[in-house]
């Protein structure tokens, strides 16, 4: 739009009408920057009204607005409906999507003789499609809206169609930017929540590769633990087969005296039943390892018991130059509740170890109950 064409004069407008256009030109000027610098469409269509209705003249100035072509008119806010010859305008507008301008007149039938007035309608656009209308009528005067004035209105108009363009685009833009950022927090989500699940997992792997290297040291221990246990079994065995051997031998070559032939028994039994208990032990251990080790809980004699392995035991005692004797308490009860194959093989072991750590000496079991606990202690 040539802003300078508003100054040119108007054949059917005297010089004060100039001038006043004149006058109105910075006014026009700073109306179009502030409609093309807004971005909300409510406030680009309120400055175009204020606009015309201070440049225009107009006695009663509207937004008109519809939905789409095949809508009707409307006027947000306004109460008072708009008149037919408005209507009429308007329709025409809607074909030829220009500036109308139309001076009422009486009608044919010279029913309203004395109606005057001007109306001017001027389409704002966006996209090719009129949205909206500016509409300026004078009920008093006819004939004031000429080439001038359709120039403010169109001038008026396009800034406000190219502000609701520019309106529309921001606010498309801001929809995008906002559908973005929702996606974007919607992705950051969901790689926090993968980056959780992967950090669980991660401590799942070090929590089970910290069990797996104790189950490693426990077993490697074990092996350790195993193969020491061997060694010393290995030797725990050889001593009785070697008693068994070696007094059986000098039986049969007849070495032994008849006087000493029960002693030389004695140890025999000894021994053989020594290495039955190591056997057991051997047995014993294997059940463990496979988690079948069964214990008992039966009524049995202590006394009894401890008695047996001491019997047992005197020739191996006597082969280190050792006394063995046994000590009973007078308060032991008779019987008790426990394993008796189990507590055998603990008296056997520890008298066990004590002939082997002991040599040319006495060794003492004493069985007794233990006051405290209600348990028998050897």
């Amino acid at each position: 739009m040539q802003l300078n064409a508003i100054e040119g004069g108007n054949s059917n407008t005297d010089e004060r009408d100039s001038i006043s256009l004149v006058d109105r030109f910075d006014s026009l000027l700073d109306a179009g920057r502030k409609i093309a610098s807004s971005l909300d469409q409510t406030t680009i269509l309120e400055l175009t009204r204020d606009a015309a209705k201070h440049l225009l003249r107009g006695e009663r100035t509207l937004i008109v607005e519809r939905a789409d072509a095949n809508s009707p008119w409307t006027v947000p806010g306004e109460t008072t409906p708009l008149s037919t010859h408005e209507l009429n305008t308007l329709r025409a507008l809607s074909n030829q999507n220009r500036t109308l301008v139309r001076d009422q007149t009486q009608d044919a039938a010279g029913t309203n003789p004395t109606a005057v007035g001007s109306l001017l309608v001027s389409p704002i656009r966006t996209q090719g499609d009129t949205r909206a209308c500016l509409l300026v009528s004078n009920s008093l005067l006819r004939g004031i809206y000429g080439d001038n004035e359709t120039r403010i209105a169109d001038y008026l108009t396009s800034a406000a169609g190219s502000a609701l363009e520019k309106a529309d685009g921001f606010q498309q833009l801001a929809t995008l930017n906002q559908s973005l950022e929702e996606k974007v927090k919607q992705r950051t989500e969901l790689i926090e929540a993968r980056s959780r699940e992967l950090e669980q997992t991660a401590d799942t792997l070090r929590a089970t590769q910290t069990k797996l290297e104790s189950a490693r040291d426990d077993a490697q221990a074990a092996n350790v633990a195993k193969s020491e246990f061997l060694a010393r079994m290995s030797h725990e065995i050889r001593t009785p087969i070697s008693a068994v051997l070696g007094f059986t031998e000098l039986i049969l070559r007849g070495v032994v005296k008849d006087d000493a032939v029960e002693g030389t028994l004695q140890t025999i039994h000894g021994s053989g039943h020594h290495l039955l208990q190591l056997v057991n032990d051997l047995l014993d251990l294997s059940k463990i390892e496979a988690n079948k080790l069964e214990v008992e809980r039966i009524e049995m004699v202590p006394a009894r018991l401890v008695h047996d392995v001491i019997t047992t035991m005197q020739a191996r005692a006597a082969e280190n130059g050792n006394t063995l004797s046994l000590n009973i308490a007078s308060a032991l009860p008779e019987t008790i509740n426990s394993d008796p194959k189990r507590f055998q093989q603990i008296v056997t072991n520890v008298v066990g170890n004590a002939i082997k750590f002991t040599s040319g000496g006495s060794i003492s079991v004493n069985l007794r109950l233990a006051a405290q606990d209600n348990e028998v202690q050897a």
